[in-house]
């Protein structure tokens, strides 16, 4: 499978944002799962990212404090932030923060 030029750029900046986090001093190896796992969400060509904390701590095999420790660690430092929508069964929109996160490349 052939990938487009826009899925192409974001798993550049992907890996690039990969080799750099380890080395800031807040973050935990969790953090950087998650934020890699939005980061392929949206590389997929979801221009809104939406998984539940259910689905993130199933893909990483935690529990969902964890997945809500780590997304508000994400957000405090700025790689992230969330829109939170109103009402049982709906889960929140996420936007990755690309101009902090290339600022940590």
């Amino acid at each position: 499978m052939t990938n487009t030029k826009a899925e192409e750029k974001a798993l550049d900046e992907l890996r690039a944002f990969l080799e750099s986090i380890d080395k800031h001093p807040d973050l935990k190896v969790q953090d950087i799962g998650i934020i890699a796992y939005l980061m392929t969400h949206r590389a997929a060509g979801n221009d809104v990212i939406y998984p539940s904390h259910l689905t993130i701590a199933n893909a990483f095999n935690c529990d969902t404090r964890t997945v809500s420790r780590s997304l508000a660690r994400l957000v405090k430092i700025g790689y992230i932030s969330i829109v939170r929508r109103g009402g049982r069964g709906m889960t929140n929109l996420y936007s990755l923060n690309y101009e902090k996160l290339k600022a940590a490349v």
